[in-house]
């Protein structure tokens, strides 16, 4: 996996592009594309069949986007968790107090 949650998280715009590519509202990367088609999966399994690179990305973006981007945190589990199913157990995955 060519994505990289550290580098992310240190580069605001790099974050804002992947929340874009991840909501559909602006361009995705390669990576980024691959990611956002596989995230509905990634979800709904809260990542019980992810390799542990993805595990770890997706654990790391979770914490750090549900924590210092709230508001694009609601609009991403507004899209890829509905219903608000899994959102405790991915935030409890990542050691996010819900």
């Amino acid at each position: 996996m060519g994505l990289d949650a550290d580098a992310l998280s240190q580069d605001p715009k790099a974050t804002q592009d992947f929340i874009n590519c991840l909501l559909e509202t602006g361009p995705c990367t390669e990576e980024e594309d691959k990611y956002r088609l596989g995230l509905p999966e990634v979800v709904k399994t809260t990542c019980s069949k992810c390799s542990p690179e993805v595990k770890d990305f997706f654990i790391k973006t979770t914490r750090f986007v549900s924590q210092k981007h709230p508001e694009q945190w609601k609009k991403l589990t507004a899209k890829y968790d509905p219903d608000g199913k899994y959102e405790a157990s991915i935030l409890r995955l990542a050691g996010v107090k819900a």
